[in-house]
């Protein structure tokens, strides 16, 4: 167990290990509150694929240029997803509506399972890290046609974004009870994600006692619903500039904290 290098406020300890977020991560985490607790950000489960698999390779383009091409294999086929090493999308998995087909036998063959070879620091606090909400991680998948899983017009896609919904849950269920409180979204949510974001923060507060904290695109703060646990000890300042925050003043959101960054997270460009 190491404590990365970086700039945490002072008496604030960030442990990682390797079942937890890159160093990269969280070394610029900076909590606001003086003396808080030791912050571990880990993901305690793993996804298993009993009859499909995803496939990652390094290549180049027509011009040189590298790229990063991830493929879903299923047992009725196949579906390429095409990235610069950045994470910049040049080519969707889903990119015509007949595509959700194979993205659904995917996503109902992932099995959420424990990680038994995640240990918990004695006395952290233990933060659970996620990608992507369903709705980003289904628009990650198919791009502007994500859209048709909110339409009604093709059964297939909303069956995906359920399927999402359903392992972003199982994830969340295995964390509370490896004894997590918290949950961070490293992907930035924007206005468009905030409705999304308040709903799952809700469900995990209800069913979980646990809270969802999400990284709003901009200005770079990470925002705390407080709905009881750790948190609201640990972390007891909040900042002024939070008040800019797009979660903190939609509508129905819950009173919060903010945890200021050093810089926004470059989270995982796969799939």
């Amino acid at each position: 167990m190491q404590v990365p290098e970086g700039r945490p406020a002072p008496q604030t300890t960030i442990v990682y290990d390797q079942h937890s977020a890159p160093c990269a991560l969280a070394a610029r985490i900076q909590p606001c509150a003086q003396g808080g607790q030791p912050l571990q950000l880990a993901q305690p489960w793993r996804a298993e694929h009993p009859r499909c698999a995803i496939v990652r390779r390094n290549e180049e383009d027509a011009h040189g240029q590298p790229i990063r091409t991830t493929i879903l294999h299923t047992p009725e086929g196949r579906l390429t997803q095409r990235c610069t090493p950045q994470g910049e999308l040049l080519r969707h998995c889903v990119r015509r509506p007949a595509d959700f087909e194979l993205l659904r036998l995917y996503l109902g063959d992932i099995r959420i399972a424990e990680d038994r070879l995640f240990h918990p620091q004695a006395g952290a606090l233990l933060c659970a890290y996620i990608e992507r909400l369903p709705g980003q991680a289904l628009t990650r998948y198919a791009g502007e046609l994500a859209a048709l899983a909110y339409d009604g017009q093709n059964s297939a896609a909303a069956s995906c974004l359920r399927r999402l919904t359903r392992h972003l849950r199982e994830r969340l269920t295995l964390a509370r009870r490896a004894g997590f409180t918290l949950a961070l979204l490293i992907q930035p949510c924007d206005q468009a994600a905030v409705e999304e974001f308040l709903s799952q923060s809700q469900w995990c507060a209800k069913h979980l006692d646990m809270q969802l904290l999400a990284l709003p695109a901009a200005p770079a703060q990470l925002y705390i619903p407080l709905m009881g646990g750790g948190a609201q000890a640990a972390h007891a300042i909040r900042p002024p500039h939070c008040d800019a925050c797009p979660l903190q003043s939609a509508e129905g959101a819950p009173q919060g904290l903010c945890l200021c960054l050093l810089q926004a997270p470059t989270s995982d460009p796969s799939v």
